[in-house]
């Protein structure tokens, strides 16, 4: 039996266990499994340290008779008995999850499958050689991951998907990760030298903040999630720089698939452009887990910035660091690493200027180029 067919055969016996204990045709069962290998190095200089690792984890959601909320409960593990006490638990804590439920109507096709076609973990040998030849990393991981849904009369969603992770330079540390589909081809290392800075088209009193992809993507997630949010409005002016969109298909994203959590499909949604907030993130098609213990609720799945308009480097230093610290709900720090800058978020969706460089994949699931915020610093 393979990997797959093991986790779809559990899911479905667990379904039917917990639509029994609790009496009710309306469960939704998640099962997660991941493998993971990661090579960092050691403590003698040329040595590394290997280290292998699985993870199994379940979480079930019971819908109410209107399929308005459900109650819903995780557990480490994949037993039985496990998926006995998250029925209890769901039942008895009556932990209200808002995100409604897939219908059998709604799934269409009784089995979907989203699998990348890469479905072994790399030989840790292969890790260590391109820990070896990358000075700057302090460890790569390489995982695969297999989740699997299975709901009311017995639909069924399956991914699969491969990725890594490599951490570099520990003293201001950055995070990569790629998308791994077809074969292991492991992160690209940051660009950790200068590479150029937006010009400032004349504005010397308004100087520029050009932040590379790695020190954009946290900004840009951030302010996706407060602006383009379940909830959030359209028709706010915002620079012209801030052409966003949100594709959960996009080949590279780590994040994301044709069906989305709680296995709703999925689509690309266009949230800003032309100067102007045109789209939010809320309901069927948008729900997210950032684990198995937490329940679907909306978000970003792969945010893509378009670099529109383009601007052409110069000599400046780019900042490539940038961690963002929500003190208020209009008042974040964007710590740059020697400095810091305080502004309100809605200046800072108006002060996006543009783009330049190639996009990049970043950890935080944000494809980018380099971005230009004018008037911050």
């Amino acid at each position: 039996m393979t990997r797959i067919e093991a986790i779809v055969a559990r899911t479905r016996s667990h379904r039917e266990l917990a639509s029994t204990r609790s009496g009710n045709e309306r469960v939704e069962v998640y099962c997660k499994a991941s493998s993971r290998v990661r090579v960092a190095r050691g403590t003698e200089i040329g040595t590394v340290r290997v280290q292998f690792a699985d993870e199994t984890g379940m979480a079930v959601r019971i819908g109410s008779a209107k399929n308005d909320r459900s109650a819903f409960a995780s557990v480490g593990g994949a037993s039985p008995d496990a998926m006995r006490w998250a029925v209890d638990t769901a039942l008895a804590t009556g932990a209200w999850n808002r995100t409604r439920m897939l219908s059998p109507s709604e799934a269409g096709v009784i089995e979907r499958l989203d699998l990348d076609r890469n479905d072994r973990l790399p030989p840790s040998e292969r890790l260590a050689e391109w820990l070896q030849g990358c000075p700057s990393a302090d460890w790569i991981e390489a995982a695969i991951t297999v989740e699997a849904l299975c709901g009311e009369q017995g639909w069924l969603a399956v991914r699969r998907r491969a990725r890594s992770w490599a951490l570099f330079d520990r003293l201001q540390p950055t995070l990569a990760a790629r998308r791994e589909a077809r074969a292991w081809v492991l992160p690209d290392p940051p660009s950790l030298e200068p590479v150029g800075s937006a010009a400032s088209h004349g504005r010397d009193q308004d100087p520029s903040i050009a932040l590379s992809s790695e020190a954009a993507a946290p900004l840009v997630a951030a302010l996706a999630t407060r602006f383009h949010g379940e909830g959030a409005g359209t028709g706010a002016a915002v620079g012209v720089g801030w052409h966003l969109e949100d594709d959960p298909l996009h080949f590279e994203g780590v994040a994301g698939g044709v069906f989305d959590d709680a296995g709703f499909p999925s689509a690309r949604s266009t949230l800003a452009e032309g100067g102007m907030i045109v789209g939010t993130l809320g309901g069927p098609g948008t729900y997210r887990r950032p684990s198995f213990r937490d329940a679907p609720q909306s978000g970003t799945s792969t945010v893509i910035v378009l670099p529109d308009p383009v601007f052409a480097p110069d000599p400046r230093q780019v900042v490539r660091r940038c961690r963002v610290l929500p003190l208020e709900v209009d008042s974040w720090v964007l710590d740059l690493g020697t400095r810091s800058v305080r502004a309100d978020p809605r200046d800072l969706l108006s002060a996006c200027a543009g783009a330049f460089g190639a996009p990049r994949m970043t950890a935080e699931g944000v494809f980018t180029p380099a971005l230009v915020f004018e008037g911050l610093s």
